[in-house]
């Protein structure tokens, strides 16, 4: 362990966290949870889906599926043999502003797991061959992602709020531009945003920090240093009513106003907001529109953050005939938040139920790694539970009030996909 290693371990240490920077500007998190047999090893990037520029849209994606056809050292089936004869599981995702590789394995394997992690990051080939055959793999998921109409009006809403914006695009890309990139264009990206310091290890588990710091100076230390640059700026939303029609037993749609952007200050009170409007089987909309009028099966809200803008979405997905009356009681209720109709015994609901969420999705060394991985990369700093918790206790029914009056409000959008033509979904706008 150097010096600055240790340094910083033990001056940035706190409860079950500890933090180290590497000489490169890699960035080493661990999350001690002695009482674990297992440990979760993942890197974090700070780049996705929306910092594709020019014709690398597609990129980050692509790029993550190549990082599992093979190394200098190991195939892809190596890969996977050696991490599944250890008991272990290994995965990634790719986020419109983040992409990680992570592995789970038991604690006594946790110098293979960053091994494998390191040896994907550094040695991955980018074989043509092994491109094209990803190229038709990739293909076939966005074929799937469009068959499933919850994922689609999803994706059509995003273009229609942020267009000519990399947040408004899909995260797999489109086919033509999946079709049209090259090899170059993905090492060209690899080359920008696989740099120490726009990336995060964390580790979660049975391990303690100083093994943590030694390991990832073995097989981490070359990872290029430097960081990439900050990209485009924010969206500005935009109103719009947006419908495809498409031959489905079910209209989907996607009701959004402006949000928070991920972390802000004020997101304890959005969170409140949200679970009271459509977070449950409690909430608002689930009460009255699924339980007293039957009117529809799937029906939620979920704010959606990035790093400097936000949206407040509602999902639902209803017959054609019921559409009209859903809109209306959706208006109801946005009126009656704003209102300030809001119980003290449906306020403490809300916060015992996020509060209840948060902790129970945090009983696994996966799950622990997850969230310091997403906040690291957001903040740069820990965001210790007890903060969070104080957060969302400190919510009143008036902050949750102006929220409501801020933000269930113009400009709003809508997106309908289904076998329903635009003039009916004009004459059910209320605003």
């Amino acid at each position: 362990m150097s010096r600055l290693s240790l340094w910083l371990a033990l001056a940035e240490g706190m409860d079950n966290y500890s933090k180290s920077v590497l000489a490169n500007g890699l960035r080493v998190v661990t999350m001690a949870m002695p009482q674990a047999r297992t440990v979760a090893c993942g890197v974090w990037l700070g780049s996705g889906a929306r910092q594709e520029a020019g014709r690398q849209h597609g990129a980050a994606h692509f790029i993550e599926h190549m990082m599992f056809k093979g190394t200098e050292r190991r195939s892809a089936r190596q890969l996977s043999e050696e991490v599944e004869e250890q008991g272990g599981s290994f995965n990634a995702c790719t986020a419109k502003e983040k992409t990680s590789y992570y592995i789970r394995m038991l604690d006594s394997h946790a110098g293979l797991a960053l091994d494998i992690l390191s040896d994907i990051l550094l040695n991955s080939r980018f074989d043509p061959e092994d491109i094209e055959r990803e190229r038709q793999v990739i293909s076939e998921e966005i074929n799937s992602c469009e068959d499933c109409p919850e994922e689609l009006v999803f994706d059509l809403h995003m273009a229609a709020i942020w267009p000519d914006h990399p947040l408004g695009r899909t995260i797999l890309g489109d086919r033509p531009a999946v079709a049209g990139l090259r090899r170059e264009d993905l090492m060209a990206f690899r080359r920008q945003h696989y740099l120490a310091g726009n990336m995060v290890l964390v580790l979660a588990g049975n391990i303690d920090h100083r093994t943590a710091v030694r390991l990832a100076e073995q097989y981490f230390a070359t990872v290029p240093a430097g960081e990439p640059g900050t990209g485009v700026g924010p969206p500005v939303m935009q109103p719009a009513i947006t419908v495809q029609e498409k031959d489905l037993e079910q209209v989907q749609f996607c009701f959004g106003v402006n949000g928070l952007k991920a972390f802000d200050g004020r997101m304890y009170i959005l969170h409140v907001l949200n679970n009271i409007l459509g977070g449950g089987p409690a909430s608002r909309l689930f009460q009255t529109i699924r339980e007293d009028h039957g009117l529809a099966y799937s029906i939620c809200s979920l704010p959606v953050g990035y790093r400097d803008c936000g949206t407040l979405v509602v999902h639902g997905a209803v017959r054609r005939e019921n559409f009209p009356a859903v809109c209306q009681l959706l208006a109801t209720e946005l009126a009656g938040l704003r209102a300030g109709n809001i119980a003290d015994r449906e306020l403490h609901r809300a916060k015992e139920q996020i509060k209840c969420s948060l902790l129970m999705g945090l009983e696994s060394s996966g799950a622990v790694m997850n969230r310091a991985g997403n906040v690291e990369i957001a903040l740069g700093r820990y965001l210790p539970v007890d903060e969070v918790l104080a957060g969302i206790d400190r919510v009143d029914r008036s902050a949750v009030v102006e929220m409501a009056r801020e933000i269930l409000n113009v400009p709003a959008a809508l997106t309908v996909l289904g076998g329903i033509e635009r003039r009916e979904v004009e004459r059910s706008c209320w605003w």
